[in-house]
């Protein structure tokens, strides 16, 4: 979403790609896709999510990237051919991946991370790893290796178990 959405700002800023933009204007298309993104735009008084100008438009191309995709079989990684060819359909795949894709980014009310604790961990939309991300990672590791080898050593230890 991150791309597609630089993309859609570059054209509408600059009227030309993203890759072909001066340094500047690359980091500074960047840093607005990076706050458009961020912007929680929900509104849960009418359970609505408002997309900008470049989100629609990415969502619009999204459905022509999904259709070819479900419609070729060398592209989709072994799905069956045209699995999903209704129109309907392919508009509200398309509207839960965008959704999947807002909820992994835009931040959650009244804090400075998203709904999924900035995961998956992405710089160029601004998804860093939020402190105690890390510290319940780790924790959560150590919690694991702790239950293996308690069950190791109960499995070498008494005989009748195993």
């Amino acid at each position: 979403m991150g791309q597609h959405t630089a993309e859609a700002i570059a054209q509408q800023r600059y009227q030309q790609p993203f890759e072909v933009l001066s340094r500047l204007q690359q980091a500074s298309v960047q840093g607005e896709a990076i706050l458009e993104l961020k912007t929680n735009r929900y509104d849960a008084a009418t359970a609505t999510l408002q997309l900008t100008t470049s989100q629609t438009a990415t969502y619009h191309q999204q459905i022509d990237y999904w259709s070819g995709y479900f419609r070729e079989s060398s592209r989709n990684g072994g799905l069956k051919v045209n699995l999903i060819t209704d129109p309907t359909e392919l508009r509200q795949f398309t509207a839960f991946v965008i959704w999947a894709a807002w909820v992994s980014v835009a931040e959650r009310p009244g804090v400075d991370y998203s709904y999924t604790n900035n995961f998956p961990y992405d710089p160029s939309v601004g998804n860093l790893s939020t402190p105690s991300a890390l510290l319940w990672s780790a924790f959560s590791l150590m919690v694991l290796l702790a239950g293996i080898a308690t069950v190791l050593l109960a499995f070498g230890k008494f005989d009748y178990l195993g």
